[in-house]
């Protein structure tokens, strides 16, 4: 107890955790049960233990844990009913809400079960004043903290791309010798920079796409390098390395 520093609960458990809604979870040979304020096991419906599970606390009445096999997560209430079902590869809590990952989708729950987010083919990042949702297309669109769109095809950056021309000029460069320290001239041959007629942008942190100068999106942001190679072609490179040569319409040159 916090205040006279009795022995409530025996120390017999592998692992337990805080008390969250009068309850606390326990585990018991690879088994998670909940106890109340006595010690009295008031929830043992066979869930599994996963040592990577973010602890198992109440939120509001609701809980994430492990089915009976391990391989799946659902949200159950104070009287170890299902109110979400098993079939998420993952639950956990962030900030006020709970973050469910089924697959390649994720969803946002807010701890009173309302739908902020729902369940979409998208990576999902919750911050302090805002959602992130990054789609599978490496597009990523900005919510408010109800679900409501704010920023659709956010933009994270934009740069200017240059081309080495085919104009060779040679510059005349002095420096001195050491031993002499005399002067001395000597020529560099300089490649000449244009500038390409499409701008890169990135979506999604290493992904990129081609805009045209009045900010018109002409290629997804489908390739991790994109590099002008002449005033209207340019080498676009997938994560695996491989390449194509697209125009400045966004079309592949063969």
């Amino acid at each position: 107890h916090m205040r006279d520093g009795r022995l409530v609960v025996k120390p017999i458990y592998e692992h337990a955790w805080i008390f969250s809604d009068g309850l606390a979870a326990v585990e018991v040979k690879g088994r998670i049960k909940f106890i109340d304020t006595e010690g009295k096991v008031a929830i043992d419906r066979g869930f599994k233990y996963d040592v990577s599970d973010d602890g198992y606390v109440f939120h509001q009445g609701h809980c994430a844990v492990n089915d009976s096999t391990g391989k799946h997560m659902g949200l159950i209430d104070r009287k170890g009913n299902w109110v979400m079902p098993p079939v998420y590869n993952n639950i956990y809590p962030q900030d006020t809400f709970w973050l469910l990952t089924m697959d390649n989708r994720q969803a946002v729950l807010t701890f009173g079960m309302d739908t902020v987010i729902p369940l979409v083919a998208a990576s999902i990042s919750v911050g302090d004043t805002a959602i992130d949702v990054t789609f599978a297309d490496h597009t990523q669109s900005l919510y408010n903290m109800q679900g409501k769109l704010l920023v659709a095809n956010q933009i994270r950056d934009v740069e200017q791309l240059m081309y080495d021309t085919r104009e060779v000029k040679y510059r005349t460069n002095r420096d001195v010798d050491e031993g002499t320290e005399e002067y001395y001239s000597y020529e560099e041959p300089s490649v000449y920079k244009a500038v390409a007629t499409c701008l890169r942008y990135e979506a999604e942190y290493g992904w990129y796409g081609l805009m045209s100068t009045d900010g018109r999106q002409i290629t997804p942001p489908a390739y991790s390098s994109i590099e002008a190679i002449d005033k209207d072609l340019y080498l676009c490179k997938t994560d695996y390395g491989r390449g194509v040569i697209l125009n400045s319409k966004g079309q592949r040159v063969e």
